[in-house]
């Protein structure tokens, strides 16, 4: 997430995972353009022969994908965090401190903006002495435009508009009565700031944590007037001191421009460059669709040409963070492309295949049968390849032929997913995003691991009635990719990793969370969400979590990712 440089991440996942790092390390790596040339900013790193194999190397590619990211906005970060705030304190239930925390120093972001927005307008129009005014002149014009809508609403007979309108005008009317009658400024100094503060918190965050978290910040505000302020003034005798968000204080307007100030310094250090991509890639605005749009389009041809360059037999996709979602929206969207031009016919795979269609196998079995019928599905192609040029074919009707799927593993490190219910889905509360995430599910918009069997679907394959015959459906990517999720436990917030975390509690049991650690017996590290190949630790390549790494990744491709020790511990 945020401000990558091309190829600094590859580049430190071939140093973790590739080389030995001793002065007897003879293994190699060569750099080289990508042979497509489509971009010459990013090359390929190519090993020497792996240990243990005959003739197998490792071509490294990077997808990058931060430039369609850039300039990120500060007010959509903002407005990301207050949808993440409408959505309730159930991110994880490890999380929900920080929710709590995000959510009223949220809330204290917008009673400082009202505040110093209404003392900026008393100063600009010079109507210090009567700040009523400000409310009678907005009512007024309010009044107005709703006097006017409910009179064009009856004309039109749009009953329900009148009827709203009509309301509005009647309480303006009110408010516009008693503004203009008092005497004193002292009800608009108390009230003014909290209303307009209420009024936007519950706009931006909706009912009804926009409501608890208001009613928990003021209350929280003037426990902080009676317990400092109060003391350090030496003023008991009066409410100017104790009452909290007072439009005309000095101290509150002090305490204002420090917190707009904190919040500044925050975004600035932590949410513009760690969640300033994730605000544009999750959240559906029209301007940021257009560039997820073009991030997916990028991943997919991506990996559309490594299948079909025909240098590969194996492909494994690592991402990490915000990268883990873009890997995901690719394999999906890719694997849904070609699903039904895929060898289907299990006389052709064996009982392998009918075991895994079926849902027999457990997860290690599931994961070793898924690598079987990808390699048995490219030896698959590779002879209708030979069949057709053998045949005289030309070369654009051999790539017509049988399409083989060769994404062997699905490497996740610090992976955001595990927040998939509230990053992916739509609903105003848990309830609605529980459920808006399991239709996604059902309707194989968001493929899990296992694949579901729905109706009388198997892990991998469907009766299409047009063809009248069994085809792999749409869904069945994770029958035969396996799915690991490396992530560091999360510890006090700050310690750990609290982007990311466990996966199989929302995408299913086949995919194995691995927890891991830079020491052993495990510590706890700060802010380890960039650490996944840091090799600076203490033990270095032999760390726990560049181990984790090693393993998932499997490079000699000998079978340690089907049931490897962090996947057996849980089991």
């Amino acid at each position: 997430m945020g401000s990558q440089r091309p190829l600094d991440t590859v580049r430190g996942i071939v140093d973790a995972v590739w080389r030995d790092g001793d002065t007897t390390d003879t293994r190699k790596v060569w750099v080289h353009p990508q042979m497509s040339g489509v971009d010459i900013d990013l090359t390929v790193f190519t090993t020497d022969t792996v240990p243990g194999t005959q003739n197998r190397s490792v071509d490294f590619h990077e997808l990058y994908w931060a430039h369609h990211m850039s300039e990120t906005k500060t007010v959509a970060v903002l407005m990301w965090l207050f949808e993440l705030a409408r959505k309730g304190p159930r991110l994880r239930p490890d999380m929900g401190a920080l929710w709590w925390a995000g959510g009223i120093f949220l809330s204290l972001v917008v009673f400082s903006l009202s505040l110093l927005f209404l003392r900026a307008t008393v100063m600009f129009t010079g109507i210090g002495e009567r700040p009523n005014w400000i409310v009678s002149g907005t009512s007024a014009m309010l009044l107005i435009g709703a006097a006017l809508a409910a009179l064009t609403a009856h004309r039109k007979r749009a009953v329900q508009l009148r009827n709203y309108a009509g309301m509005a005008a009647l309480i303006l009317a009110i408010v516009l009565v008693m503004a203009s009658l008092a005497q004193s400024a002292a009800v608009v100094n108390y009230f003014l700031p909290t209303a307009v503060a209420l009024i936007a918190m519950l706009f931006l965050m909706g009912r009804p944590w926009g409501l608890i978290l208001f009613l928990l910040t003021y209350i929280l505000s003037a426990i902080f007037e009676l317990v400092v302020v109060v003391p350090l003034t030496g003023r008991f005798d009066s409410l100017d001191v104790i009452w909290p968000w007072k439009l005309d204080s000095p101290i509150c307007a002090a305490a204002s421009v420090v917190i707009l100030g904190v919040y500044a310094v925050i975004n600035v250090a932590f949410l513009q460059p760690y969640l300033g991509d994730a605000a544009r890639y999750f959240r559906n605005a029209p301007g940021n669709v257009m560039v997820r749009r073009a991030i997916r389009k990028d991943a997919v041809e991506t990996i559309e040409q490594l299948h079909t360059c025909g240098k590969y037999d194996r492909i494994v996709v690592v991402a990490h963070s915000l990268g883990t979602a873009v890997a995901y929206d690719m394999l999906r969207s890719y694997f849904g492309r070609i699903c039904g031009q895929l060898p289907a016919d299990p006389k052709l795979f064996g009982r392998e295949f009918q075991d895994v269609d079926s849902g027999r196998f457990n997860r290690a079995a599931l994961r070793r049968s898924g690598r079987t019928i990808i390699r048995r599905m490219a030896q698959i192609e590779e002879e209708d390849r030979l069949a057709r040029e053998k045949a005289g074919e030309s070369k654009e009707l051999q790539a017509s032929g049988v399409k083989a799927w060769l994404v062997t593993d699905f490497v996740t490190l610090g992976s955001p997913l595990t927040h998939a219910r509230f990053f992916l889905c739509d609903g105003r509360d848990y309830k609605e995003l529980r459920h808006d995430f399991r239709r996604r599910k059902l309707e194989r918009e968001a493929p899990t691991c296992p694949p579901l069997q729905i109706d009388h679907d198997g892990l991998l394959t469907f009766f299409n009635p047009r063809t009248r015959s069994r085809q792999i459906h749409n869904g069945a990517m994770f029958a035969l990719t396996r799915w690991t999720n490396i992530y560091f436990p999360m510890f006090n917030l700050l310690w750990g990793d609290a982007i990311g975390g466990k996966v199989s509690n929302l995408f299913g049991w086949g995919a194995v969370d691995a927890p891991v650690s830079v020491a052993d017996p495990p510590v706890n590290s700060f802010f380890a969400h960039v650490r996944y190949w840091d090799i600076a630790a203490r033990l270095g390549r032999s760390a726990p979590h560049i181990v984790a790494l090693r393993d998932a990744l499997d490079l000699a491709d000998s079978g340690i990712a089907d049931d490897w020790p962090h996947a057996r511990a849980n089991l």
